[in-house]
C-alpha cells in the first residue's frame, strides 16, 4: 500500500482516539509510524501532529479548570528533560527507545484496564520529576503522556478537569519538543510533507472524536482504546526484541 495512504489512515486513527479521550493518539500513532519510517522521523512526525491534536482539544476545553499551578511547574521541569531527550534521540540505540516505548504502552494499557486506585495527593510536588520525565519522553518516542496520566490521577479532578490539564500540558511539550528537533536538524523536509499530508485527516477524525465525547459516555470507549494500546505495545516489543 501506497506510503501516503498508510499515514492518512494512521492519522484518522490517532485522531479519533485522541479526541475520544484525550490522550492516546500520540501512543497509538507512534509506533504504528515505526512500521513505515525510522524512529526520528516518526517522533519528530509525531511531535508535529501533536501540535494541531493539542489546539483542537484545547479549544474544546477552553472553558475547562486549568489549575495553572501545576501547569506552570509542569512546564518548567519538562524542559531541561526535552533538552536530554533531543540528544538521546540522536544517540541512544533506537532498538532501546524503542522498547521504552513498547513498555510505556503495556503499562499505560495494563494500568487503564486493571482500573487501579492511585494514593490521594493534592500537590504539586510530584509535578517536578512528572514534568521531566514526560519531557524526555516527548523528545525521545513521542509519547509523553502515561506519567502526566498518573499526576492527575493523584489530584482528585472531575474527568474534565483531568483532560484539560494533560491537554494543555501537551500541547506545550510539544511545541517546545518541536522546536528542539528542529534546532538539532532532524527536521527534515521529507517528514514536513508527511505532516502536511497527515493533517486534514487528523483534524477531521480528532473532531469527530471530540463530538462523540461531548455527547456519549466514553467508558466503554476507553477500555477499547487501551485494549488496542496493548495490542500495539506487545507488537512493538515482539519486534524490538524477536525480530531485531
Amino acid at each position: 500500500m501506497d506510503l501516503y495512504l498508510w499515514i492518512i489512515l494512521i492519522a484518522i486513527a490517532a485522531g479519533l482516539v485522541q479526541g475520544l479521550s484525550g490522550f492516546g493518539g500520540a501512543a497509538l500513532a507512534m509506533p504504528l509510524f515505526t512500521l513505515l519510517m525510522d524512529l526520528q522521523s516518526s517522533v519528530v512526525l509525531v511531535t508535529l501532529l501533536g501540535l494541531v491534536i493539542g489546539a483542537l482539544n484545547l479549544w474544546s476545553l477552553r472553558r475547562g479548570q486549568w489549575h495553572f499551578n501545576h501547569l506552570q511547574r509542569l512546564t518548567v521541569s519538562a524542559l531541561p528533560g526535552i533538552l536530554v531527550g533531543v540528544f538521546s534521540l540522536i544517540v541512544v540505540p533506537e532498538r532501546i527507545l524503542l522498547t521504552i516505548l513498547g513498555l510505556l504502552l503495556v503499562g499505560q494499557s495494563v494500568y487503564e484496564l486493571g482500573r487501579f486506585t492511585m494514593p490521594r495527593l493534592q500537590s504539586t510536588r510530584l509535578a517536578w520529576p512528572t514534568g521531566a520525565v514526560s519531557g524526555w519522553l516527548s523528545a525521545t518516542v513521542g509519547v509523553p503522556g502515561p506519567p502526566v496520566i498518573a499526576y492527575v490521577a493523584m489530584q482528585g479532578w472531575k474527568p474534565a478537569e483531568r483532560k484539560a490539564v494533560m491537554v494543555a500540558f501537551l500541547m506545550i511539550l510539544a511545541v517546545f519538543t518541536a522546536g528542539g528537533h528542529a534546532a538539532v536538524g532532524i527536521t527534515s523536509a521529507a517528514t514536513l510533507l508527511h505532516f502536511l499530508v497527515a493533517t486534514p485527516p487528523l483534524v477531521l477524525a480528532t473532531l469527530g472524536g471530540i463530538r462523540v465525547f461531548e455527547r456519549m459516555g466514553v467508558r466503554g470507549q476507553a477500555q477499547v482504546v487501551n485494549l488496542i494500546l496493548l495490542a500495539v505495545g506487545v507488537l512493538l516489543l515482539y519486534e524490538a526484541f524477536v525480530r531485531s
